[in-house]
């Protein structure tokens, strides 16, 4: 038989249709981080989001020291603008502290609002601030902590902070905490989780308590899923 005869009946290769015959990747989540902090915390995750790799999928908006209520509008603004550009956030939050801010149970309310209304905001809630998470890389402790003199509430968590190694001359800003911490992130995680699971307080919010955990493995899931 003629070798026409036994591939004539096959048709051609065709690389650009078996391409877009197989199942398209489905493309890499999107994550915003809208945080109250002006320094220590978009510092502080984006050194995470660059060591891990995934710094693409993380977005850290600029703000200038807003309080949570606006926290909240803001990140909902941003949602809706991505949305409508047709490239929205699979996830977004709102990272702020309790301390004494007069809006805090406003925002928390807003944000059970509009994540029952479908958009994809979580509170990343320190009680009584972002510091207590880097406390909680040293040890765990449940101590509720309340202003002492002059100091805030805030200022005596720095206090403590301030009293672990490589910490003595902390300040919000601080360049190189991620690195830092980052071999004992792990514990920090267990001892959050600790916190979590059996608050000091029968609240959504106990003093202490931190969610920024909650974001971190989130973060690690986009670090896990990335090519070696």
């Amino acid at each position: 038989m003629a070798a026409k005869d036994l591939f004539g009946s096959r048709k051609p290769r065709n690389p650009k249709a078996e391409r877009a015959a197989r199942p398209l990747r489905q493309p890499a989540p999107r994550i915003l981080l809208v945080c109250e902090g002006e320094k220590t915390e978009p510092i502080y995750f984006r050194d995470m989001a660059d060591a891990w790799g995934i710094s693409t999928q993380v977005k850290i908006a600029r703000n200038d020291g807003l309080s949570p209520d606006k926290i909240v509008a803001q990140a909902d603004e941003l949602y809706a603008q991505a949305r409508q550009e047709g490239d929205e956030f699979d996830d977004i939050y709102c990272v702020f502290d309790r301390d004494a801010h007069e809006h805090f149970n406003a925002a928390i309310n807003r944000l059970h609002t509009l994540k029952a209304n479908g958009r994809p905001l979580n509170a990343v809630v320190s009680v009584p601030c972002f510091e207590f998470w880097l406390l909680l890389h040293f040890g765990y402790t449940d101590k509720p902590y309340a202003c002492k003199g002059k100091k805030s509430v805030g200022q005596v968590v720095v206090s403590d902070l301030k009293n672990q190694p490589g910490f003595e001359k902390y300040d919000k800003g601080m360049v190189g905490v991620f690195k830092l911490l980052g071999p004992k992130l792990e514990q920090a995680l267990k001892h959050a989780q600790r916190l979590a699971a059996n608050p000091a307080e029968h609240a959504e919010h106990p003093n202490p308590s931190t969610q920024v955990h909650v974001l971190v493995n989130r973060l690690k899931e986009l670090k896990a899923h990335q090519k070696p």
